[in-house]
Parts: C-alpha cells; sequence; structure tokens
C-alpha cells in the first residue's frame, strides 16, 4: 500500500533521529506510598514546580457494583455532592470554587473517582471535605435529593447517547452486547427510575468506607500533610474491604447484528464492536496498538477508496479491569447506507492489517509513548493515572513496566490478536437508518 509505504520511509528517519529517554518514566510517579489505621491508601508524590495539588480519592467500586441496581454507582457520585451533616446542599461546590480549586467526578465500572485541582494553601480545605463526605454524607442524604439526581443522571445518559456521531445506536450497542445480569448491562433511564433513598444509603454504606478507598496527592505538598491526612480522615472507622464482582466478558459464538432506524440522527451509521482482554492483560497492548493503526490510517484510505462515502470515523479501545472493547464508529454520508459502511470496513480493515509494516507498527508505538509523556505532564492525569493503577492491584509507580508492555508487540503478535479476538462472528454490528426527516411545508424559508 503507497500510503503504508511513505509513512514508513519518514519513520525511519524519526527512528534514527529520537534519542532514548535519560531516566525512567516512572519517576514521574516516584512516591510516598502507606496506609492509615481504618485502611485508607495513601499515595503522596511530590512535585514543586508549582504551588499546585492535584487531590484524587477514588473509592474502588463502580459500575460493574450495581447488581440488580443499575446505575447505583452513578447517581451515588452525584449525591456526594449533595452535602453531609455539617455542609449544607450545594456549599462543597460553593466552597471549593471560592477556593480557587477545579472539582469533578467520573464512575467508571471498577472505580469512582473525586479529584480536584487546589492552591496549595487551600489544600487543608480540600482534604478536610473529602474526609468529611465520606464521613457524614448520610445524615443528609434524602428521598428529594435522590430523585433530582435521578433527573439529572438520565438527563447526562440521554444527552451522551443523543451526541455521539453514531446518535442513539450506542444505546443499543452497550444492551445487545451486555445481556441482563451482566456486570456491565448499561443504566437505561428504565433501570435509574427504580432507585430509591434506601438503594444510595446502602451502596454509600457498604462502599464508601476508608477500608475501599485510596487517597493520591500530586504536587507542591506541605510538611505537614501526613499528619493533616491522619487528623481529617481518621473520622471514619474502616473495616473489611467489600468484595468486588467479576467482570469477564459475555460468551459469544457468532455475529451479533441489529439493523435499526435512528430516532435522531440524519445519517447512516455503523458500529462494529469486539470484546477484548481485560486492563494489562496479555492482549491489551496489543489492542491499543489496533485501535491506533485504525484511528490513523482508516478515514484517508476510505477517502481515496469510496470517495465521499464516510463521513467520520473513529476507533477507540476502552479497557477495564476484567473486561475492555474495541470498536469503530462510522458516519456516512447521507446518500450512503450503513451496510455499505459496514462492507467498506470489512475491505480496508483487511487490507490495513495485511499490509502493516514493522516500522508503522513502531510509529503507532512511539504515538502511544508521546501521548503518555504528554499526558503525564498534568498533574491531574498523574493521579489519574496511579488510581488506574492501584485499582489494578498494580504499584502506584508502574508506569515504567506499563508501558514497556508496548516493546514486545511485533506484527505477529497484531495478527494473532486479530485472529484470536477480532474475527467477525465475535463481533456485534448496529447498523442504523437515518430518522426520518419531517417534510418542509412550502413557501419555508
Amino acid at each position: 500500500m503507497a500510503m503504508l509505504r511513505r509513512a514508513a520511509a519518514w519513520v525511519t528517519v524519526i527512528l534514527l533521529t529520537l534519542a532514548p529517554a535519560s531516566a525512567k518514566a516512572s519517576e514521574l510517579l516516584a512516591n510516598t506510598h502507606y496506609q492509615l489505621d481504618n485502611g485508607l491508601e495513601v499515595v503522596l508524590v511530590e512535585d514543586d514546580r508549582l504551588p499546585l495539588v492535584a487531590v484524587n480519592l477514588t473509592y474502588h467500586v463502580g459500575s460493574a457494583h450495581d447488581g440488580r441496581s443499575r446505575g447505583l454507582a452513578h447517581l451515588t457520585e452525584h449525591l456526594m455532592f449533595r452535602g453531609s451533616r455539617d455542609l449544607d446542599d450545594g456549599e462543597y461546590s460553593a466552597k471549593m470554587r471560592s477556593a480557587g480549586a477545579l472539582c469533578n467526578a467520573s464512575t467508571h465500572p471498577s472505580r469512582t473517582s473525586y479529584h480536584c485541582l487546589v492552591p496549595t494553601n487551600q489544600l487543608p480545605l480540600a482534604l478536610w471535605m473529602e474526609s468529611h463526605r465520606m464521613a457524614y454524607v448520610l445524615p443528609a442524604l434524602s428521598s428529594i435529593k435522590v430523585q433530582e439526581e435521578k433527573v439529572t443522571t438520565i438527563d447526562e445518559w440521554r444527552f451522551r447517547v443523543s451526541s455521539h456521531a453514531t446518535g442513539d445506536s450506542l444505546e443499543d450497542l452497550l444492551t445487545t452486547v451486555y445481556p441482563a445480569g451482566h456486570p456491565l448491562q448499561p443504566a437505561t433511564p428504565a433501570w435509574i427510575e427504580k432507585l430509591g433513598l434506601g438503594d444510595a444509603q446502602q451502596f454509600i454504606s457498604t462502599y464508601h468506607g476508608p477500608q475501599n478507598a485510596t487517597l493520591v496527592l500530586v504536587g507542591d505538598l506541605p510538611e505537614d500533610v501526613q499528619r493533616t491526612i491522619s487528623l481529617d480522615f481518621r473520622r471514619r472507622k474502616g473495616g473489611q474491604r467489600p468484595a468486588s464482582p467479576k467482570a469477564a466478558p459475555p460468551e459469544q459464538t457468532q455475529e451479533r447484528r441489529v439493523v435499526r432506524q435512528s430516532k435522531v440522527a440524519t445519517w447512516p451509521t455503523a458500529i462494529i464492536h469486539w470484546q477484548t482482554p481485560g486492563l494489562f492483560e496479555a492482549g491489551d497492548a496489543e489492542a491499543d496498538l489496533v485501535a491506533g493503526v485504525l484511528e490513523n490510517i482508516f478515514y484517508d484510505l476510505a477517502e481515496r477508496s469510496a470517495p465521499g462515502v464516510l463521513m467520520a470515523f473513529s476507533a477507540e479501545q476502552q479497557s477495564h479491569v476484567g473486561v475492555s472493547s474495541l470498536s469503530v464508529h462510522l458516519a456516512g454520508a447521507s446518500t450512503a447506507s450503513p451496510e455499505q459502511l459496514l462492507a467498506l470496513f470489512d475491505e480496508l480493515f483487511d487490507e490495513i492489517f495485511d499490509d502493516l509494516s514493522e516500522q508503522f507498527l513502531e510509529k503507532e508505538r512511539r504515538q502511544l509513548l508521546r501521548t503518555n509523556y504528554q499526558a503525564l505532564q498534568s498533574l491531574g492525569a498523574r493521579a489519574a493515572r496511579i488510581q488506574i493503577y492501584v485499582n489494578a492491584g498494580k504499584d502506584p509507580d508502574w508506569l515504567d513496566e506499563d508501558l514497556a508492555r508496548y516493546d514486545g508487540v511485533t506484527l505477529e503478535r497484531v495478527q494473532s490478536f486479530i485472529t484470536t479476538y477480532l474475527r467477525r462472528e465475535l463481533r456485534t454490528v448496529i447498523l442504523s437508518h437515518p430518522a426520518e426527516r419531517a417534510p418542509t411545508k412550502q413557501g419555508a424559508r
């Protein structure tokens, strides 16, 4: 393939001119790592170049822990901002904004993280706030707050689905891939509507204790930071760490295909989705590189092979503890059909990986490393990366081992990954025809 040959030529130049790093990557995450008597795990990373600290408190609980109460982990994330025993509703966010902090939260299958970037002189306030809602959020919960956050959570779901390039087909994909009873079954609005105050109280009581949490601080740390942490976070006693469910890929022996008409998208779309090995398992690095190759090559090849058919393309590997996925999303011109998009993908997929060279694979590897190093310049990104490692049972400074996984990925391993995990009988395909457009009235402008 001419495009790959041209890319290989300039990649050779890059390989000859880039010098190896002089220091280990893990020095970015050099840390003090210890545990409080109540079970809270603490990781401290010093970086005094700026008077800022990234605060990341992660509870090792996520959507995979929802059980029959789908959406409960995400709902709980919202409720943690709605006050505590001594903080009025909304006071947490107001105080942190006044302190110049930037705060947010996120829910994943195996963890829920509350993270802030704060000026160093406001770190005591941030630690007090986090320890206080860990200990005293339960007395402030109410049925009214639960109902209000259910509405917000449902709105977020609908926005995420409807704003995606492939429209509302994302919901059909998730419900097809993860059947009823699977730990990753999606929390659709119908599930969220069923949640109540008692569900939230039980969930927080079980999972949001110090024995199930890790506190990571990265930045300009005061000398007395360990003493402050010890005094603040002793508010809640620990206990036995709750068990985590095993999230494994659903069994699949033949292609699952859904052909549907979109309710929102006025263009044809196709999603192709495969289950891949869990985070840091054998094959996970290959999945990252395959997704990168597709992301960087496919659209240009499609434009040359079938001009005007493909309007948007993305490839994404989402790695989680226990189960991951690689998916591609195609949006076509109004004159195309979703079946045409699928046929185009199948044709070019085989062409790309039949002609893939070691040099082009090395290019993807170096781009991936560059992306990792670039992201780790951020204090918050370093704190988040540590939480990912700890949540997966790795050391907080596992960065060198993480990035070294990609060094051993060869063309043979890529081909083996494709034949093992990306076979057509193992994929789920969602083909969406455009929503019907309302007829235009005569004379309308």
